[in-house]
């Protein structure tokens, strides 16, 4: 049996396990794709085939500002 981590790394240096082996990949692969918050990087491991995945977290939820379209003059 693959045994998959997940390891969550933040901003101080520090990284953190958030999920571990005893956990089936699907809950890894949701939290890998929607990992948000302190965290700067995001990987999954596996003991048989190494690093997995790697991403970047992104931390602002900024909504983007929609362009106006010009008005029409009659």
């Amino acid at each position: 049996m693959n045994a998959f981590i997940t390891i969550g790394y933040k901003k101080n240096g520090k990284s953190e396990i958030l999920l571990s082996p005893d956990e089936p990949y699907a809950k890894h692969r949701q939290l890998f794709k929607t990992l948000t918050g302190d965290y700067t990087d995001v990987e999954v491991w596996s003991r048989a085939m190494g690093k997995i995945k790697q991403r970047k977290v992104k931390t602002s939820k900024v909504a983007k500002v929609s362009k106006t379209s010009k008005e029409s003059k009659e």
